[in-house]
């Protein structure tokens, strides 16, 4: 029995000191305080890796040279501009959607025209030697 009230003297002392530490009254409180600290270090997280993100975007500058960038930036004026520029990327991709269906369209009937313009044309054929029909043809003419 002694051993286990060591044991229990030695844990209350070790959360008494992150009592201390956290400001909490009690267990409960402590509990509070160890979820915000999960939470603080999973924003931490986060923004480490946006940061990240952003200097991998950033055309080899660093963060505080592409927000320095950012100080002469009209964000309302830049708004408008996304906007526009999405207006004119709808428009290019319906344009390039019927080109794409022009094409397949050719494709589908260039196949059949290719094959019609590359049959000769009929014609009567022509005897390679003279055969006894042309022989008389020149006098039955004459």
């Amino acid at each position: 029995m002694a051993a286990e009230d060591a044991r229990h003297a030695a844990a209350w002392a070790s959360l008494t000191t992150l009592l201390e530490e956290t400001g909490a009254t009690d267990l409960q409180g402590l509990g509070a305080a160890i979820e915000c600290s999960r939470a603080a270090r999973a924003l931490r997280h986060a923004v480490s890796e946006a940061e990240a993100a952003i200097v991998a975007a950033g055309d080899g500058k660093g963060l505080d040279e592409l927000v320095g960038s950012l100080e002469d930036v009209d964000a309302d004026g830049l708004a408008v501009r996304i906007q526009s520029l999405s207006g004119q990327l709808t428009q290019l991709n319906d344009e390039v959607a019927t080109a794409a269906s022009a094409h397949g369209d050719a494709r589908r009937v260039l196949p059949v025209w290719r094959r019609k313009a590359a049959r000769p044309p009929t014609q009567p054929r022509m005897p390679s030697r003279p055969g006894p029909s042309s022989l008389f043809l020149p006098k039955i003419l004459s």
